[in-house]
């Protein structure tokens, strides 16, 4: 499976020519989620069979989870905050905007409050994937699965390690 990778941050970087943080300051959060919603669906529009890789909020504002379910296959990687917060860490928290002010001991506790109020937008993807050792095989993999089940329009609910 050989598709088109797209980062919806990145994209919107590139199009403001300003990086996510510095809009953040600038602007606030609202301007920045309608650029997101906005080049959600002028990508989800204009392109076709490709991967997009969003931020944790994106499913969460202007009827975006919608969008993206209309568009293709959802997938939504359930992954213990621990791991995604030293996934953040290496790639420098001061890129993630909401979490960059808090220190270490909070970061826990914040990650998880905002996770409990966008799981149910996460759990409206049509793949859901658990677990900390999910790989791009599995990932094909059970993409693969669901085109293959998409005639009786079942979601796929899997631990990684399955």
């Amino acid at each position: 499976m050989s598709l088109e990778f797209l980062d919806l941050d990145q994209q919107i970087e590139q199009l403001t020519q300003m990086p996510i943080s510095e809009m953040f300051q600038k602007y606030g959060e609202t301007h920045f989620r309608e650029l997101e919603r906005d080049t959600l669906n002028k990508l989800s529009h204009e392109r076709q069979q490709f991967v997009l890789a969003t931020g944790g909020g994106t499913p969460c504002f202007h009827q975006n989870m919608e969008t993206m379910n209309q568009a293709g296959i959802t997938i939504f990687l359930d992954i213990p905050s621990r791991e995604i917060i030293g996934r953040m860490s290496k790639k420098g928290i001061e890129n993630r905007p909401l979490f960059r002010s808090l220190n270490p001991d909070n970061m826990v506790a914040e990650f998880d409050r905002k996770f409990s109020h966008r799981i149910p937008f996460y759990q409206q993807a049509k793949i859901e994937i658990s677990g900390d050792t999910v790989t791009a095989e599995r990932i094909a993999h059970l993409i693969a699965l669901h085109n293959e089940e998409t005639s009786t329009d079942q979601d796929l609910r899997q631990d990684a390690d399955s």
